[in-house]
Order: structure tokens, then sequence, then C-alpha cells
């Protein structure tokens, strides 16, 4: 296993693949970037990181819940911290003349194939930094509860205001009764 990232449950619930670089809540990458080297190995089996309760990419109600990093990989390959990771698509000339004909047969050929998919590669690879891919988590649980409060706030505006009519009901019946 390399250092990594998992998805996100509510994310993915929510419809979308959002990274979250916490493996065993962060614990793994505080006690890594503690390292004096940004590149290292070392075997799960019987190290304490091995032992820790396998979370990588467990969701609920998966059969991995309940085994340890050393049942599911034999090694960890530690590469540098996440925000100095990059992720690239492409390579430079993809849409060569000679490339552009391949391209154009494997579109013929594979169905559901698209080049147009891939239109924005014409300008070159596309490289996103670590701290863009891994760290994008945070600005979505942000939104999801600045949602919540909204919603709250809302709730109980409407709360008011039917308490309010319930007083003046009550009132309005309390007189004339009398």
């Amino acid at each position: 296993m390399i250092n990594n990232v998992k998805l996100d449950f509510l994310s993915l619930a929510l419809g979308k693949e959002i990274a979250r670089p916490d493996l065993r809540h962060g614990e793994w990458n505080v006690a890594f970037e503690q390292m004096p080297t940004d590149a290292f190995a070392f075997d799960l089996k019987d190290s304490p990181f091995g032992k820790d309760n396998f979370d990588y990419f467990a969701l609920p109600w998966a059969m991995e819940n309940g085994l340890q990093y050393q049942d599911m990989f034999n090694g960890f390959i530690y590469y540098k911290a996440l925000i100095d990771h990059r992720s690239s698509v492409g390579f430079n000339h993809l849409f060569d003349p000679e490339n552009r004909a391949k391209l154009e047969e494997r579109e013929r050929l594979l169905p559901g194939y698209w080049l147009g998919a891939w239109e924005f590669l014409k300008e070159g690879p596309q490289v996103t930094e670590g701290k863009d891919i891994y760290f994008e988590y945070n600005k979505s649980i942000n939104i999801i509860f600045l949602w919540i409060c909204l919603a709250a706030l809302l709730l109980g505006c409407l709360m008011s205001v039917v308490n309010g009519l319930n007083h003046v009901h009550h009132a309005s019946k309390r007189d004339a009764a009398r």
C-alpha cells in the first residue's frame, strides 16, 4: 500500500467522490511527517500500523470491517506528504497526428469510447496539486454544515411563527369563552 487517501462515505452517498487524507483519522500522516525522510517503506506485519483496524476503503457494511491493515496489505510505502502529491492526466503530444490516428481508430472499435471526452487535454497534461485533490473534503463539510445551520435557522423561524399563531388562536378562544 502506498500512502494515499480514502473516499468519504458521506460524499459518496451524495454522489461525489471526495478523498479524505485521514487514514486512521490522520494519525498515520502525523507520524510519517515526523520522519527525517520523505520516502520509506516497511512491513505492516507486526508493526503498530499493521495492527490498526482497516479503514482504507471499508464501507460501514463491508466485509473488511474488523480486519487489520496487516491482513489486507503486506507492506506500506510512504512517498511524500499528501499535500506534495500531484495527479496528472494525459501527456504531451497526445493529439499529434500519429497519436490522433490511433485514438480515432480506438474510437471506432470501442463502443462508448468518445475522443471528444479527451479534448480538454489538447493543451497538454492536466496536473492537479495534492492540496487541491485531497483537501476539498473540508470545503464540502463546511458547505454541508452551513446548509444545516441555515435549515435549522429557517426551522426555528417557522416554529416561532407557528407558536405565535398558536398563542393567538388560544387567546381568541379564551376571549370567545368569556
